[in-house]
């Protein structure tokens, strides 16, 4: 299961850019780990359990074998890339998605 787009707006009451920022972090890592959550309550029964993935699942497999989680800002973009072997297509979209003030995660 792969859901695209799940819009909405959201406004801090006070105007708080941190906190907004957390709760759309902590949102989308909810929404991912219902991609995994609602297939394996949906086909698992007591003698054969289901195993979804989701983005956030990945990550978390990735963490347990022991793999290097980065978190890619403008701040380690050069370091980060020179540690993680990707095709010059992906590196190319972790670099725009970084310059247009995006944060993203890889292994």
């Amino acid at each position: 299961m792969d859901v695209d787009r799940f819009a909405g707006t959201r406004v801090d009451k006070d105007g708080n850019v941190e906190r907004r920022l957390a709760f759309n972090r902590a949102r989308g890592a909810r929404l991912s780990a219902m991609e995994h959550l609602v297939l394996e309550q949906m086909y698992s029964t007591e003698d054969a359990p289901a195993h979804g993935i989701s983005a956030v699942k990945a990550i978390q497999l990735a963490a347990a074998e022991g793999q290097k989680i980065w978190t890619i800002t403008q701040g380690n973009l050069d370091q980060a890339l020179a540690s993680i072997e990707l095709s010059d297509e992906v590196e190319t979209d972790i670099r725009n998605s970084v310059y247009s003030g995006k944060e993203v995660k890889a292994h």
